[in-house]
């Protein structure tokens, strides 16, 4: 399917907000202010995800998914993901850290989010994201026809959502798992539905009731009144706020370089930066002024995002090359 522009704004500023997130979080005071964005703008990172391979499905008439959509998205996600832990792996062996075959293993096989590495939290959404893979390769099989009305299935998914948020997170497990799981199908199967439904919507409405929920959860997180649970779920309220408000606004949005690019290496930039913004390895201990520091993290991440975008391309198309000269039969 062709390139959905407005989706290009719409990760472009996904991805700043939520390096801006985790910058917040290394500052006094704007602990609340991270915990807004980066409850809101992961799930909008991920939501742009579901809601383009469910409109390719829906175009190629909903087939049912082979093997090969995992080996093939598996491959796409560790282009830039391998090259990332090799040097993530030397970063913390040379800054003193024991990395162990434990944490190698854990971290091949994309499972980051049980394996947290200091400064390097933030690669849950590697696992998150291999899961809602496997989770549509599954329910593309499946008939889901109950989910498959933007209504009723809305309805399904958020009762099945509290409890199995409840049951997993007493199991001890990341108690949102599942629910960013089921959002991610529910997306994937009525991508286009959600969004033809999105453009009923007056743009004037959306910006009025997006506004009022946006301020409602900043307030919610900087008077401390969520927890564990509600917080996830303020986030995926303000997420579909802002995510209503975003679609329309870059509807007929030209294309721009600066933005484009932002966009393709946004994965990039997502892997790099989170070491930077706070902990041990935190930027803002070298540069104490907030604006400073924030401006310098993110110079170096766009910078080392841009590297790793070229290494991993120029590893793959070598990989490829190879590969296509040892397939060529001789003469």
């Amino acid at each position: 399917m062709g390139k959905i522009i407005s989706f290009d704004y719409i990760r472009t500023i996904s991805i700043i907000l939520i390096i801006l997130a985790h910058c917040c979080f290394g500052m006094n005071g704007m602990y609340f202010l991270g915990q807004f964005f980066a409850n809101t703008f992961n799930i909008i990172f991920l939501a742009l995800s579901a809601f383009l391979l469910g409109l390719s499905w829906q175009k190629h008439n909903c087939p049912e998914y082979k093997i090969s959509f995992i080996t093939k998205r598996l491959r796409k996600l560790s282009n830039s993901y391998y090259t990332f832990i090799v040097i993530m792996f030397i970063f913390l062996a040379y800054t003193g850290y024991n990395n162990t075959i434990k944490d190698w293993l854990m971290h091949i096989f994309f499972l980051p989010w049980f394996d947290k590495l200091p400064g390097f939290g933030h690669l849950w959404f590697i696992t998150m994201i291999v899961i809602c893979y496997i989770g549509i390769f599954v329910v593309s099989r499946l008939p889901c026809k109950l989910l498959t009305n933007v209504k009723r299935g809305g309805i399904i998914l958020l009762l099945v959502s509290i409890v199995t948020q409840m049951i997993i997170g007493r199991m001890g497990l990341p108690n949102y798992i599942l629910v960013y799981l089921l959002l991610y199908i529910y997306a994937f199967l009525n991508a286009e539905r959600i969004l033809n439904f999105i453009d009923r919507i007056p743009l004037k409405s959306s910006m009025i009731s997006g506004t009022v929920i946006i301020i409602a959860a900043i307030l919610l997180f900087y008077f401390n009144l969520l927890n564990e649970y509600t917080s996830k779920w303020c986030g995926i309220i303000s997420a579909l706020a802002v995510f209503t408000i975003f679609v329309k606004l870059f509807k007929n949005s030209a294309k721009n370089a600066i933005v484009e690019y932002i966009s393709t290496i946004s994965f990039e930039l997502y892997l790099v930066h989170h070491v930077f913004c706070f902990g041990k390895y935190s930027l803002y201990q070298i540069i104490p002024n907030p604006i400073l520091g924030t401006i310098a993290i993110f110079t170096i991440s766009i910078i080392l995002a841009a590297l790793l975008h070229y290494i991993s391309n120029s590893i793959k198309n070598t990989i490829t090359n190879i590969g296509q000269k040892n397939s060529v039969p001789a003469k």
